[in-house]
């Protein structure tokens, strides 16, 4: 009896220390990631636009059937385009268990180049395994960015 006390309690404290811990870690993770690119805006936002544009440049979406122009599935993830217009791009990346990550992307002219910064937003809940699962964020998504911002350059300044 003594031996099953002392692993509830252990088990009690480990989880509690833990989640003390993970609470620590910010709420809020932001991943982002920017690329110059030698061509005018306009000639970039027709790529960034709605999601048939999308389909040309970002990895796992080629062989999707886009739903709309804003919705579309890839993978076990919705993509949705909520606003558009010229200079930003806002949307919304939907996880099959409801995580949300709001996206933005900002174009920003300067001189003879145009900067593409693309950002991930996403809100933790108080659970230690997201906190402590944030930690991977800007490695698993900032190197997805990075490919599918490389696939942007490549195919405006192609064209």
């Amino acid at each position: 009896m003594k031996l099953i006390k002392l692993g509830f309690f252990s088990v009690i404290i480990l989880f509690t220390l833990v989640t003390c811990i993970g609470l620590l870690f910010p709420s809020k993770v932001i991943v982002s990631r920017a690329v110059d690119i030698s061509k005018n805006p306009d000639s970039i936002y027709i790529y960034l636009k709605d999601l048939y544009g999308w389909k040309q440049w970002v990895n796992g979406m080629q062989h999707q059937n886009v739903i709309s122009s804003t919705e579309t599935k890839i993978g076990s993830s919705t993509i949705k385009i909520l606003s558009s217009n010229p200079k930003e791009i806002k949307g919304e990346w939907i996880e099959k268990n409801g995580d949300i990550q709001k996206t933005t992307i900002d174009l920003i002219s300067s001189q003879n180049k145009t900067v593409v910064h693309w950002q991930f937003e996403q809100d933790l809940k108080w659970y230690p395994w997201q906190r402590f699962g944030s930690m991977v964020n800007d490695k698993v998504i900032g190197s997805m960015m990075e490919s599918n911002l490389a696939n942007l350059v490549k195919l405006v300044e192609h064209n």
